[in-house]
């Protein structure tokens, strides 16, 4: 059996919201784009995708929010979250995220190796 290969990548910015598409599309996964955190609530709960690379910094709901909502929902609670973040961001933060329910943090810039060694580890841990 094929290994779940559909993931969420969740950015405001386009241009990073692309790059990582593309990263993940070449290395053939499957990826659904949102732009927001209501806009990444809804795909979750209707394509239920393996992971999801979520930035912290949205418009209309925290990244963290955002994870905390979808673990804590019995429906979503399995899908696996990679939160990112700028650089800028404090050890706090990485917490809180963490204690969201983030199954792993990254701190931008975010490498395409590194990235793609993330997902494919936490992918892998799922098949």
């Amino acid at each position: 059996m094929m290994p779940p290969r559909q993931i969420l990548v969740v950015d405001d910015y386009p241009g990073a919201r692309y790059l990582r598409s593309r990263i993940l599309s070449n290395a053939g996964f499957e990826v659904l784009e949102a732009g927001s955190g209501e806009e990444a609530l809804r795909l979750a709960r209707a394509a239920h995708p393996v992971l999801i690379l979520l930035d912290v910094n949205l418009p209309d709901i925290s990244g963290t929010e955002v994870c905390r909502t979808l673990k804590q929902d019995p429906a979503t609670a399995d899908i696996r979250i990679v939160q990112i973040t700028g650089a800028w961001m404090s050890e706090d933060a990485r917490q809180q995220g963490m204690a969201s329910g983030a199954d792993a943090y990254l701190t931008e810039p975010v490498d395409d190796t590194t990235l793609l060694r993330q997902v494919v580890s936490i992918v892998d841990s799922v098949a």
